[in-house]
């Protein structure tokens, strides 16, 4: 049997009706090669299929057929399953929001960009202030500057303080964002949690302990919702002075910052 001939028989049997939307994997290379043998009614079958119908706990392989989709020419499916990515994947991991927001960008999908970055603001999950700051840095990149701001905003007022290397990354991100009032109010709640170490480490802090010029440039108020005493300011400057010379947290955590961007886009 001729190759043409096997290919009208494999066409016969209407696989992209039959084949299942459980691995998209698999449906990502059915895909490709209806693509290829140019059997334009199976694709437009399976590329419906795939886009209204296929499971969006698989961020990584939703990825991929947003992809496929747009290299088969499936433009209105490709809207399709980016909408239903944008309105409805699971927010519990700020990684996969910040994955997706990337897609959506480099798609040129920018209502769906937006919608998915409007959920981002208000529910994704804060325990892991490094994949936030990834976050931060995701929609300063596609400019989605309002949703950055509210963002930033809940991060710098709930995020929670145990971690210092995760909380220095964030502190940077808001940096290097533009963030500078919730940097300021991230860093202001640094002494409250007990932490007054890392608050000098945010900036110039380490005399009269009111009010300075931070090293970013952002004036941080330490008496904001709270109060030093002399010998406070005395205990903490005495301990600053024990610490052995290092670089701040901030610059240190640069590096950590950039080591997982490179890990995740592996």
């Amino acid at each position: 049997m001729r190759a043409d001939e096997q290919l009208a028989t494999l066409l016969d049997r209407d696989p992209a009706t039959h084949v299942t939307l459980d691995n998209l994997y698999d449906v990502d290379r059915l895909l490709d090669g209806l693509s290829r043998v140019r059997a334009d009614e199976q694709l437009a079958i399976l590329a419906h299929r795939a886009a209204t119908h296929v499971a969006l706990d698989n961020p990584d392989a939703v990825n991929r057929l947003l992809d496929r989709l747009r290299q088969v020419g499936a433009h209105e499916q490709l809207a399709a399953l980016a909408h239903r990515a944008a309105t409805h994947v699971a927010l519990d991991n700020p990684d996969t929001v910040d994955q997706l927001l990337d897609q959506l960008h480099r798609l040129g999908a920018h209502e769906q960009l937006a919608a998915l970055a409007n959920r981002a603001i208000t529910h994704v999950t804060l325990d892991d202030p490094v994949a936030v700051a990834a976050l931060l840095d995701r929609l300063h990149g596609v400019r989605a500057d309002e949703q950055l701001a509210a963002l930033a905003h809940r991060a710098a007022t709930h995020v929670a303080l145990g971690n210092p290397d995760a909380v220095a990354a964030l502190l940077d991100r808001l940096h290097r964002v533009g963030a500078d009032e919730q940097l300021a109010t991230l860093a202001n709640r640094l002494p409250a949690a007990g932490h007054f170490d890392w608050f000098l480490d945010v900036g110039s802090h380490r005399s009269g302990f009111g009010s300075g010029e931070s090293r970013t440039g952002v004036l941080l108020t330490a008496g904001r919702g709270m109060t030093w005493s002399s010998s406070d300011a005395s205990s903490a400057s005495e301990h600053t002075s024990r610490r052995s010379p290092r670089s701040s947290r901030l610059g240190r955590n640069r590096a950590v910052f950039a080591r997982r961007q490179h890990l995740r886009q592996r």
